[in-house]
């Protein structure tokens, strides 16, 4: 009996061996870790200012996996970190960069950036709006209705309608979920490409309005407001939906507290307007589509406000750079061919 007790202790004591020695050779079995890979970079405008927290994504082209970047709310710095493992030399990784306009590229990974385990890839997104935008605003006409108007621009291509869209006003106090005057747009309103839409908001103006609020009296503060256009009716969101989701904002005077765009417009006086730029260092001549999400920077004060209706004729927006660069490029070519033929 002594024996078979021997017998049984020596057989858990060979179970508990094997126990600890089978798990550590699978621990052994396991791969080394694979070392992180970095890509993070900078987004600015063209004219360098920067894009606060943007939205930048990836997809590499060996695997389906979409991976956001991490951003800021003060900060147009973004970085991305992923596994080595799930980057190879000579793959395409996608960008998806965007502000509300689109910046889409490919970057092909090079040795180099394998071995140093990542790549700067800065990011410049185009100031020139792909969506409607908030064109000018008149807060006082200076007529003896003290008239106010708001005009909206579409630099796109297609016609936009407008329906389930709400125009909103906010004195200065409310946040962005918390509106003063709230308005869906008609049924079936259109804004043309290339083309603007009149609201009046009270008073009269000299051109057809487009929609008429038909408030009497002054609603539009003076001294200090903001105008909202939403895909949605705000006051039905949290403020942070209703900040992020919306497609164009201008808020004026510097004691705006919630509804602007990083930093508010200037206050135009009793007679002139706020109007939005052209491009960066241009106020005239093409559409109003210059858009950085920063009032102060994209709006200017016009004397001399023109309010315009979906009659008017269409403006296109200024063309990208690379747009002017090609045109430009085409003319030298132009020039040269007509002076070659002359020496011939």
């Amino acid at each position: 009996m002594k024996l078979k007790g021997l017998t049984v202790l020596a057989t858990m004591v060979v179970i508990c061996a094997l126990a600890l020695i089978v798990p550590a050779a699978s621990a052994g079995a396991q791969p080394e870790p694979s070392t992180p890979f970095l890509i993070s970079g900078w987004v600015i405008y063209p004219n360098g200012a920067p894009v606060t927290n943007p939205s930048v994504s990836i997809n590499i082209t060996n695997t389906s996996e979409v991976l956001t970047a991490e951003t800021n709310a003060s900060s147009n710095y973004y970085q991305i970190l992923t596994s080595s493992g799930n980057v190879s030399e000579g793959n395409i990784v996608k960008f998806n960069a965007s502000n509300g306009n689109v910046k889409e590229f490919n970057h092909t990974v090079t040795d180099a950036e394998m071995t140093n385990g990542g790549f700067v890839q800065n990011i410049t997104i185009s100031g020139i709006a792909k969506h409607v935008v908030i064109s000018e605003v008149c807060i006082n006409a200076g007529d003896s209705n003290e008239s106010e108007w708001v005009e909206l621009y579409n630099p796109t291509d297609s016609p936009i309608n407008m329906t389930g869209w709400h125009w909103c006003y906010f004195p200065s106090d409310k946040n962005w979920n918390n509106s003063y005057r709230n308005k869906a747009f008609p049924e079936g309103a259109t804004i043309p490409r290339h083309g603007f839409y009149l609201i009046l908001v009270s008073g009269s103006v000299n051109e057809t309005p487009d929609w008429n609020l038909g408030y009497s009296g002054h609603q539009l503060s003076d001294t200090a407001g903001s105008i909202g256009i939403f895909p949605f009716d705000p006051d039905t969101k949290t403020a942070e939906a209703a900040k992020n989701g919306r497609i164009d904002a201008v808020g004026w005077g510097t004691s705006v507290e919630y509804v602007y765009e990083t930093v508010n417009a200037s206050v135009p006086a009793s007679g002139e307007s706020l109007q939005r730029k052209v491009s960066d260092s241009i106020n005239e001549g093409a559409g109003p589509a210059w858009d950085t999400n920063n009032n102060s920077a994209d709006f200017f004060v016009q004397t001399a406000p023109n309010p315009q209706n979906t009659g008017t004729k269409p403006v296109p927006p200024i063309p990208e750079m690379s747009t002017l660069i090609l045109f430009a490029s085409g003319l030298v070519m132009l020039v040269c061919y007509v002076v070659l033929r002359r020496v011939k």
